[in-house]
């Protein structure tokens, strides 16, 4: 891995200086590489670049539709009443993919040089899911790792990987539901945030089995993808983290759906059926007053007012077998 982004960190010498206020494009609100925060750096890997100060940023503005500003708006809304993780997958699933289409979007904060970074991994795909990684949690994790130290080698700034360079972070030998699905993807979008604050960093990957850009040029996408990646961060720092398998064997408090336990899947499963808390207790063996109990447990996970809405969250975010 520490190889992957050899195009990227190799080939400075090709990575153009962006031009603030050169002339865009008439039709399209996009101009050349340069001129719209982006350089090639060699085939399948595209940079960011820093982007204008002061009062040239005022006049770099990034063409929107009025459909496109009407997206984004709802975005920052919808991302500051966020509160559950299953309304930040719904988030994920919503008009973000408008903007950067994609199957999983894995997450990752925390300290990436001596400790393990925290991650999240969102997706509606089977399996797909932070609290189903347990066996490759240290394989995500140097691979979170390496991919961390590249976009440090590279400034900071975005990465988009397409063509055989998706391989260098998609490539495993492990067969659970996540790897099988990264090895589908063909298109990966790297980003970052840079706390200065608490002196942390938060990385982002979103992979596609097509393309990240939904159809975009590069010089029409890097653009969007600042003022969306901040909304997105902003998001994630709302909901507590989640926890894999293992990690969460046992724990009942957290909170999003993600860490149903064992027990609550197997009662919400049976909710779902119409069967009433008496009927579920005598099929699991244990009292009404605990299926009761897990209940409401299940309500404040989901954030469900009622057994319907908790059944309907729950197919939602991908959870019935």
């Amino acid at each position: 891995m520490s190889s992957s982004f050899d195009g990227a960190s190799k080939r400075k010498d090709k990575i153009a200086p962006t031009k603030p206020g050169a002339d865009r494009g008439a039709k399209s609100g996009c101009g050349s590489a340069s001129d719209r925060g982006h350089a090639p750096a060699g085939n399948g890997v595209h940079l960011g670049t820093v982007g204008p100060k002061g009062p040239e940023l005022a006049r770099s503005t990034f063409g929107m539709t009025a459909d496109e500003s009407q997206r984004f708006m709802r975005i920052i809304w919808s991302a500051s009443q966020i509160r559950h993780h299953y309304e930040l997958f719904l988030l994920l699933q919503g008009e973000i993919q408008h903007f950067v289409s994609h199957r999983i979007l894995i997450a990752a904060w925390g300290n990436f040089h001596d400790l393990s970074p925290t991650l999240d991994v969102v997706s509606a795909l089977p399996g797909v899911r932070t609290h189903e990684i347990d066996g490759c949690v240290l394989e995500v994790e140097r691979m979170l790792k390496d991919v961390h130290a590249c976009w440090i080698a590279n400034g900071r700034r975005k990465i988009l990987l397409s063509n055989g360079r998706v391989d260098s972070i998609t490539r495993s030998i492990c067969n659970c539901a996540l790897h099988k699905s990264m090895r589908k993807m063909r298109s990966v979008l790297v980003h970052g945030v840079r706390d200065e604050r608490d002196q942390a960093d938060s990385i982002y990957l979103a992979l596609d089995p097509d393309s990240v850009t939904n159809g975009r040029s590069v010089e029409c996408f890097f653009p969007l993808v600042d003022p969306l990646i901040a909304q997105l961060d902003v998001a994630f720092r709302k909901v507590g983290a989640l926890k894999s398998a293992g990690a969460a064997a046992g724990v009942d408090d957290a909170s999003g759906p993600g860490d149903l336990s064992k027990r609550e899947r197997e009662i919400i499963r049976w909710i779902s059926e119409g069967r009433t808390n008496i009927e579920i207790g005598a099929i699991l063996e244990i009292s009404s007053f605990t299926v009761k109990n897990h209940v409401q447990r299940i309500f404040k996970k989901l954030g469900a007012a009622n057994r319907t809405e908790a059944v309907s969250k729950f197919n939602q975010y991908g959870f019935r077998e």
